[in-house]
Formats: C-alpha cells, structure tokens, sequence
C-alpha cells in the first residue's frame, strides 16, 4: 500500500464498527498531513487489504496490470485500423454513386448528380487521411493514402471542368484502392485481436478472486467490484473470437462481390460461375444465427439470388445482385460495431478493476 499511495499517512489508519458510515477509503482526501483527521477503513476492507499486501497476491495484481496493459494498447490500435475500414466502407458507398453516373456520362444529368455526390467522396477521403497519420500506420499506408489524395483531386478537377478523363482516372484509381486496402485492413484487425490475451486478463481476476475466497475470508468482505468484473470477463474471449472469425468471413465475401461486381456491366457470367462457391460462403455466415432477423432476410436474398442466376435473365440478375451487395454491407458494418463494442467493454471492465486493485495493492 504505501508503494501505491505514498500520500497517505497509514499510521492513521483506524479500524471502524461502522462499516455502513465508511466502507472505502477516502480517496478524496489528499491532505493527510493533520494526524488528527485520521483515514477510516471498515471491517469489509481490512481483510482484503491485509491479504493483498502478501506476496502471492501482489504477484497476481502484477500480473494483471501487465497483460491489461499490453491488451489496453493493442485495444488502441485495433480500434485505429477499424476506423480505417470503416471509413473505406462509407468511401466506397460514395465511390458507387459516382461510379454508376459515370456510366451515363457525357449526359448532363450525370454531371449533375456527379456534382451533388463529389463533395462527400472528397470529405470521407480526407476523414481517411487524417485517421493514417496516426502512429498506428505505417509507410504503407501513406503510399496508398497518396494515391488516395491523388484520385481525390483528379475527380474534382474532372467535376470543375467536366473533363470526363480526369474523372474516370480518379474513380479508376480509387477503385484499386478499395479492391486492396479493405482487405489488407481486416487482415491487420485479425492479426492485431489475436494478440489480445483476453484469457490471460479473465485468469488473473479468477485467481485473484479464488485466492480471497480460499484465503477464508467471508464472501460478503470481498469487493463487488472485483466480483462483479470477474462475471463480466467470462465468456468475452469466446465471443471475441467468435466476432473476429465472422468479420474476416464477411470481409472475404465482400472481395468476392466486388470482384464479381467489375465484371457486371460486360456480362454475368462471372457471377453464374462465382455464384456456387458464393452462396456456399454466405450459407455458412448465415447458418450459425438463423435464429436471428438478419439472417432471416439476408437468407431470403440469398435464395432469391439462386432463382435470378437458373433463370439466366440480365436485369433480373443485376438487380437482385445489387440487393444482395446491400444486404452484406449492411451485416457487416453490424459486426464491425459489435466488434469494436466488445473490444471497448472489455478496456472498460479492466480501467475498473486496475483502479480497485491499484487501491488494494
């Protein structure tokens, strides 16, 4: 204890019989220096107090702060390159609706609505640009951030001056961006969640909390921060698992749909070719939340998709394709937030038990 608060006087300290008048610490209190205002401790603190000043334990709350510390921090930079991702998936949602109106150009209707759409694509590609100046990226990310900034001007200098080449080059350009970066970006979310060592943070509470228990000391004199944050913890590394498996599926099939989707403005035979091993992937994505209302919809489209692609009908194909991009977009962005939701639940549930354990040890 007096490693962790130098400021406090412990010779104060005096034990209370009423627990219910002060059951903490007075934290608050900073100016110790008048031994006649002493620090009140109640019974329900002085026995986990005394035993977190054993070496065992304070070998356990080591333990802790350290794999916290280090899951803390790769919580950080997760949460840089999903922003990333997310950002490409809201560019690419402008990229389309540049890209469909420059089909139809020279018309000026095109240029009109090509015109109402450039500014957000220009503003979600700045967002982008600052997020990769962060610490977290590398000088990969600036190559491909310039080539970004590249295509950002070259569309709205197409936009200014009509010139359907400047346009196309940029909308080019950002295509090859987004056929790669999103990818690489999961790829790096993968990698970096497998480096939290959830586990190891649930551990150490439990043996923290089991070695209270055994210690024989009353249930009751444990504190319900520790107790509440060790339930908390249980089952987090399953479903951060479990999310980060669906999210790199997700991702494979949304490369898979814009593969497929370069090609559809030629023909769709890619699509009647791809479509098996396609839908196979999104069964399997399904299957495990049928339960779900999500699942229920998107495997409807699903199905649907099964219909347009035997009947061999163009319109009906592109259509229902473009319904289906919807659909996966859609339950994507719902398992990036539940992801990066976890990830912050989970740094929360620590900040509050390295507190308590910081007070205790």
């Amino acid at each position: 204890l007096r490693k962790y608060r130098p400021e406090f006087d412990f010779d104060a300290l005096v034990l209370s019989d009423q627990a219910d008048v002060r059951s903490k610490v007075d934290v608050g209190r900073t100016a110790v220096s008048q031994k006649s205002d002493p620090l009140f401790v109640s019974k329900d603190m002085i026995a986990p107090i005394r035993l977190m000043v054993r070496p065992e334990f304070r070998s356990a709350i080591t333990n802790f702060q350290t794999e916290f510390e280090a899951a803390s921090a790769q919580i950080d930079i997760l949460a840089d390159y999903k922003l990333a991702h997310d950002l490409f998936q809201e560019l690419e949602s402008s990229y389309f609706l540049i890209k469909n109106d420059e089909r139809r150009l020279p018309d000026d209707d095109a240029w009109d609505s090509i015109s109402l759409n450039e500014p957000e694509l220009h503003a979600k590609i700045n967002e982008l640009l600052n997020v990769i100046k962060r610490p977290t990226f590398t000088t990969d990310d600036t190559h491909w951030g310039q080539q970004l900034e590249k295509a950002r001007d070259q569309i709205r200098l197409g936009v200014e001056e009509l010139d359907v080449n400047q346009l196309q080059t940029g909308v080019r350009l950002i295509y090859r961006i987004l056929s790669r970066q999103p990818a690489r970006l999961n790829a790096q979310i993968v990698a970096t969640a497998g480096m939290i060592r959830q586990d190891s943070i649930e551990n150490a509470v439990n043996t923290i909390l089991d070695g209270l228990l055994k210690s024989g000391i009353e249930s009751n004199q444990v504190p319900d921060e520790l107790k509440q944050g060790a339930q908390e913890l249980v089952g987090m590394n399953e479903r951060l698992n479990r999310l980060v498996q669906e999210h790199n599926g997700w991702q494979e099939i949304d490369d898979e749909l814009r593969r497929v989707e370069a090609s559809m403005d030629q023909n769709i035979h890619e699509l009647e070719f791809t479509w098996f091993d396609l839908s196979l992937m999104l069964r399997d994505l399904i299957e495990p939340s049928s339960h779900e209302e999500w699942a229920a919809q998107l495997l409807k489209v699903v199905e649907a998709m099964d219909e347009v692609v035997a009947e061999d009908t163009a319109v009906k194909v592109n259509r229902q394709f473009r319904r289906l991009r919807s659909f996966v977009g859609r339950r994507f962005r719902q398992v990036d937030l539940e992801l990066l939701s976890l990830l912050r639940d989970l740094q929360m549930v620590g900040e509050s038990l390295d507190l308590l354990l910081r007070s205790l040890g």
